[in-house]
């Protein structure tokens, strides 16, 4: 872990990207106290699609709600949802190329061409397709964005077993003696964790991204939700008038998935054994 930490601290872009993740969670973590006490959601018409000032740093949207006020809120939002759809990914992902890579045969090769055929189809219109049978709101979008993402982690998973069932170390095991359970769990999926890790931290910028989009295209939950997609959907009507509105959420999105990315870039860096010295 020490030598993994000095690697880590010498990755410029990897400490950068772990310093603007750092960021956004701490402001989703802080999002009650700094809203100062104002209510996100709260209508007031009377200051309806007011341009920045003093009162209001980054103006208001159409019904008179501060823009800064519901970015702050939507953070958690956000997060949460692409988050907790990587983690639902994550574990049917890992099993089934973890199966489908050290078990050759006719299941496991079906299984991972069904996985192909998943890897090949768009993710963004597979989750309109899970989110439209499930219904819009914050639960069915992180069932989307963690079902989309199964046959990513799959198909990683999968190439790592392949990669790792003909090292000396695990055919050592086997002409041991050493059941297929024990291998699997004592020396295959500690070798994998770094491609995995690496995965999870570069996919949820894309689950934000996706998440986002649903979003945007009114398949995300429904207003008055800060979720940033859906602020980007509701601030169109103001795009001249108040373009704040707009840009405010799309700028969290970009800093988001720049630091996951440059994140998971300083980590598959600093992870790869082809790299240490």
């Amino acid at each position: 872990m020490a030598v993994f930490l000095r690697r880590f601290r010498r990755h410029t872009s990897g400490m950068i990207g772990l310093l603007l993740v750092l960021a956004v969670c701490a402001v989703a973590l802080a999002a009650p106290w700094l809203n100062r006490g104002i209510n996100p959601l709260a209508v007031n018409l009377a200051a309806s699609a007011q341009r920045p000032s003093a009162d209001y740093p980054l103006g208001t949207d159409e019904m008179g709600r501060d823009v800064l006020m519901r970015v702050v809120a939507g953070a958690p939002v956000s997060l949460a949802v692409c988050v907790v759809g990587v983690l639902l990914a994550l574990i049917p992902g890992i099993w089934i190329g973890l199966l489908a890579g050290f078990r050759q045969g006719r299941a496991g090769t079906i299984l991972m061409r069904g996985v192909d055929a998943l890897v090949a189809f768009p993710r963004i219109l597979l989750a309109m397709v899970i989110i439209s049978i499930a219904g819009p709101g914050i639960p069915q979008l992180m069932l989307a964005v963690g079902l989309s993402s199964i046959p990513i982690f799959a198909r990683v998973m999968y190439v790592t077993v392949q990669s790792l069932r003909h090292r000396d170390f695990v055919q050592a095991a086997t002409a041991l003696g050493a059941k297929d359970w024990w291998i699997l769990w004592r020396h295959i999926l500690p070798n994998a964790v770094a491609p995995i890790l690496v995965q999870a931290s570069l996919n949820i910028a894309t689950a934000l991204q996706i998440a986002a989009g649903l979003s945007f295209l009114g398949l995300g939950p429904p207003p008055p939700s800060p979720e940033w997609g859906a602020l980007i959907d509701a601030g169109r009507t103001l795009i001249r008038q108040q373009p704040m509105v707009i840009i405010a959420p799309g700028i969290a999105i970009a800093i988001t998935v720049l630091g996951f990315n440059l994140l998971g870039d300083g980590l598959r860096d600093t992870l790869d054994p082809r790299l240490k010295g």
